[in-house]
């Protein structure tokens, strides 16, 4: 019964459990598909924009949110942003999905291709949701964990 009883003890602080994994900048910008810049709290994804003849680099600013898509049918683990300028939204790459006007990066194909998802076990693998996430200086960190 003992051994039982610590199993479970040991399950539900799995199912508790938040694992940082982080993604630096250059690791990012195949992710986004751009160029990325990365400030506490903000990212800068540098798109080039027409000036009448000319194409210039210019900063689409995005900030952290609190919104999450983790569909398990669809396959996708997403975290949303807030725009600074709401207008610059069709300037994103297309590797963001904007859904009610906010973009989305879907970063489920990246997480699956980790070496942290290959020593996940088998039985967890498709319950990997994203809790939260954080914008750092050198890298933007997803919060996984297990949904229960």
């Amino acid at each position: 019964m003992g051994i039982f009883a610590e199993d479970l003890i040991n399950f539900g602080n799995l199912m508790e459990a938040t694992i940082d994994f982080p993604i630096n900048q250059k690791e990012l910008e195949s992710v986004v598909g751009a160029s990325v810049g990365l400030e506490p709290h903000m990212m800068d994804v540098v798109v080039k924009k027409k000036f009448l003849a000319f194409s210039k680099d210019y900063k689409v600013r995005l900030k952290e949110g609190e919104y999450f898509i983790n569909d398990r049918k669809a396959g996708k683990r997403a975290v949303g942003f807030d725009m600074l300028l709401e207008k610059d939204i069709e300037l994103l790459p297309s590797t963001f999905e904007i859904i009610d006007k906010r973009p989305y990066l879907n970063f489920w194909p990246y997480i699956k291709a980790s070496e942290l998802y290959l020593k996940v076990p088998n039985q967890f693998k498709e319950r990997i949701i994203i809790k939260d996430y954080e914008i750092k200086k050198d890298a933007l960190v997803l919060k996984l964990g297990v949904q229960k």
